[in-house]
């Protein structure tokens, strides 16, 4: 129970850094200038974080059932979700085509492409990258043995990231080269990502080892002052990396420093990682956060109706409202304000699309 616990709450985390990373615009920027290099170390290491958290679960649950069986599973967990989605987002840009004429029809082309394509429109891209790169996980792990699994991963990551530094060269225009580097970016972020789900699996299989037991199975009731020590070790590592090699994201597959870049994602993950491990194991019935492990257990929903550009204005008009109240660090607080609003419909969404539309909630770890 303590162990899922933890994921749930470390999910939870990296959801609300997900949601914090996607509220930076000029507005943003104006209130509070330091909200960027805050977004900057958001992220070097979210996205990452669910992928290695996805191949800790690998390594949890032991032998992976035949790949016919789950395949099955895993599209029914997070590719018809991720149609659904991409339904109710077209429809809202339809309504932005022709209702309030906010959007022109290339937009539209454009979203529908990239819905077909799956390159994701806005946040979906996350869905078929993590169901493409659990894919070829599993097909590794069925296929090779012992070293020759992680020597297949490494070549295959390689190569990625070599044909992702020759994308550099594609000319931005015409539309035909914008569209072809959409399609090498769709095609390579699962291989990236299946970096990040075998790194969690050795994580979790070999932490035992290394790493003053951060990811093992044994980890101890009580923390020690080894752990402590590991995280802060973690976080001053992911720091350094974000000030030399930064900004960076893994949707467009800017990576700038490759090697500093994994070095970066995987020190911010396991610092939050082993942070939420050592709050759960001091919470004697487990149930420690609920409010952030519900977001945890329900981190699809949370990421796919998170982005809602209406409750962004509304949450401006409540910071701009509190702002009335405050005089002293009105640009934090108003952060803080926006934050809170959009977690309240985040919880209020998922609670309903529980209760009413459960099909779109069909996940399982």
């Amino acid at each position: 129970m303590k162990r899922v616990a933890y994921i749930d709450l470390a999910k939870g985390i990296g959801m609300v850094l997900v949601l914090c990373g996607h509220l930076q615009n000029d507005t943003i920027f104006a209130l509070s200038p330091h909200i960027q290099g805050f977004c900057k170390w958001i992220f070097s290491f979210h996205m990452p974080m669910f992928f290695i958290i996805s191949g800790m679960l690998f390594a949890a649950k032991g032998e992976i059932p035949p790949m016919k069986d789950f395949f099955k599973k895993r599209f029914s967990t997070i590719m018809v979700p991720y149609y659904l989605f991409t339904v109710i987002y077209f429809l809202i840009i339809l309504y932005g085509v022709f209702i309030s004429h906010s959007m022109n029809i290339t937009d539209m082309f454009v979203q529908l492409w990239y819905a077909v394509s799956l390159y994701g429109i806005n946040v979906l891209w996350f869905l078929p990258a993590l169901f493409i790169a659990e894919m070829i996980f599993a097909l590794i792990m069925k296929k090779f043995d012992g070293k020759k699994r992680w020597i297949a991963v490494l070549i295959m990551t390689m190569a990625a990231l070599g044909v992702n530094e020759i994308r550099g060269y594609i000319p931005e225009n015409p539309a035909v080269y914008v569209r072809l580097n959409e399609i090498i970016v769709m095609l390579l972020r699962p291989v990236i990502a299946c970096s990040f789900i075998s790194i969690g699996y050795l994580f979790e299989m070999t932490g035992g080892r290394f790493c003053c037991h951060l990811f093992s199975k044994k980890l101890s009731a009580e923390p020690s002052p080894c752990h402590l020590l590991t995280a802060v070790i973690f976080f001053a590592v992911n720091i350094a990396v974000v000030r030399f090699n930064s900004p960076t994201d893994l949707r467009s597959l800017v990576l700038n420093n490759y090697l500093l870049y994994y070095i970066g994602a995987v020190a911010g993950s396991g610092f939050i990682i082993l942070m939420c491990r050592m709050v759960m194991s001091l919470s004697k019935s487990g149930k420690a956060f609920p409010v952030t492990r519900f977001w945890g257990r329900n981190s699809l929903l949370f990421m796919a109706v998170h982005n809602n550009p209406a409750v962004w204005i509304a949450s401006l008009y409540a910071a701009m409202f509190v702002n009335k109240f405050v005089t002293r660090a009105r640009g934090y607080v108003s952060y803080v304000v926006i934050v809170v609003c959009f977690l309240i419909y985040v919880s209020v969404m998922i609670l309903l699309i529980n209760r009413f539309l459960s099909v779109l909630a069909h996940q399982k770890n």
